[in-house]
This record gives structure tokens, sequence and C-alpha cells, in this order.
């Protein structure tokens, strides 16, 4: 009896150790196996930290390009906008100088306003019209030295009925002299003239101007048009507009014209 208690528990030992070392072995492949794991998940994760760092490195070097390609577009835009300013300004000098141009080659041309007009008047009978009047109100010229200085005389396209035609007045005559003298010469004259028939409290008919560029008679157009309000409010004072465009206004106290505002 007692032999085969022995013999029970020893098989029941036996069978306890056995299973022991199986359980071992089977925890034994399971740490490997896990070890397996931790390793190929390590190894895992590192590539894909190396993958990371890899793309991070790209980033950082295309954010460099970028930053450097902003500075150099940055720097080309400056370049552009001074550039752009300095052709605006070589633009404006541009501009000026042509117009200084026109107007130096203007210096020869007068603008007579109030001189009747026939109908389908012609060029050559312009011209006699206006050298018979410029030749009656100055004793120092006669008809043909007026007509020798004129070089070309018209009035503008139209006829003084055409409906778009100001009142139906008589349209002004445009005359070229051959000099520049030669017009200051009769511009001064007509003034003279006007002047003599205002103190005379003589009405005045005839009037002339100088032609200026279109630039300029925009802004001599606007100095005449705040003379005219200055007036309208009335103020008496003398006042005429200076070449380019300046509002001169006769100052009491100076007993000169002085510069009133620059258009």
């Amino acid at each position: 009896m007692a032999n085969d208690f022995k013999t029970i528990l020893k098989d029941f030992k036996s069978d306890i150790l056995n299973r022991m070392d199986s359980n071992h072995e089977q925890l034994t492949k399971k740490c490997e196996l896990i070890d397996t794991n931790i390793s190929e998940f390590r190894q895992y994760v590192g590539n894909e930290i190396s993958k990371l760092k890899t793309k991070t490195n790209d980033n950082e070097n295309k954010i460099t390009i970028l930053e450097t390609t902003t500075d150099h577009l940055k720097a080309d835009i400056l370049n552009l906008s001074k550039k752009l300013s300095s052709l605006s300004t070589e633009k404006d000098r541009l501009e000026q100088t042509l117009d200084d141009q026109i107007n130096r080659n203007l210096r020869k041309t007068l603008i007579f306003l109030g001189i009747k007009e026939e109908e389908n008047e012609k060029c050559s009978k312009t011209a006699s019209k206006l050298a018979t009047f410029l030749s009656n109100i100055d004793n120092k010229v006669n008809y043909d030295d007026v007509m020798t200085d004129i070089d070309r005389a018209h009035r503008p396209a139209g006829n003084r009925n055409d409906r778009n035609n100001n009142n139906n007045k008589d349209r002004p005559i445009f005359v070229q002299f051959t000099s520049w003298k030669s017009a200051e010469y009769y511009f001064d004259s007509l003034v003279q003239h006007n002047r003599s028939l205002k103190r005379n409290n003589t009405s005045t008919e005839v009037y002339v101007d100088h032609m200026y560029s279109p630039k300029v008679t925009a802004r001599r157009k606007i100095a005449s048009n705040l003379r005219k309000e200055i007036q309208e409010r009335g103020d008496n004072a003398k006042m005429y507009v200076k070449y380019p465009a300046i509002l001169m206004k006769y100052d009491t106290q100076a007993k000169k014209y002085l510069p009133f505002q620059e258009f």
C-alpha cells in the first residue's frame, strides 16, 4: 500500500514536472516571440523615424530653398519697383520735354477771336481779313507787311452755320506767323489797341491769345475759371494768366502783379 502511494506520488510529481517543463517551454517561446516582435517593432519604429527625419530634412531644405527664392523674389520686386519709379520719372520728364517742345513750336501761332466770317470763306480770304484788321489798328505796319509776316491762317473745320458751333459765332482764326518775333509784335499790338478802346469806354470785339499744348491749355483754363470766380465774388483786382498757368493778381501795396496760384 505504501509502495503504491509512493508510486502515485512519484507519477504525480513527474507529471507536474513534465507540465512545468512544457509550460516553461511554451512560455520561453512566447517570450522569444515577444522579443522578436519588440525587436521588429523597434526596427519598424526606427525605420519610420529615419524616414520622418529624412522627410523633415527634405522639407527643411525645401523651406530654405523657398525662403531663398522668396528673398530673391522680394529683391526682384524691389528692383522692379525702383525701375518702374525710374521709368515713371523718365516718362514724366519726357512728357514735360515734349510739352515744352510743342509750346516752343507754337510760339509763332496766335488765335484771333471776333473777326467777322463770310459764308464759305477760304483761307486766302481769312488771311486777307486778318491783315486788313491788324494794319488798321497799327499805323506802323501796312497790309502788305502783315501778309508777308503771315505764314498761314485758317479757321477750324466746319462753318459758322454748323449746329455744333456755339450760337453761330464767327469761328476763331488760327494764324502761324513767319517768326516768333512777328507773332509777339501783333499780339502786343492788339492788346494795346484793346486797352486803348477800354480807356475810351469803347467795347472790344476782337481778342487774341497764344496757342498752347493741350496740357497747358487745360491748366490755363482752370486758372481762367478761378479768375472768373474771384471776379464774380466782387473782387475787382486786375488779374491775368501768366505762362504756363500762373494766375497773377495785382497787389496795390506792392504796386505790381504777384503770383496768386499756380496750376
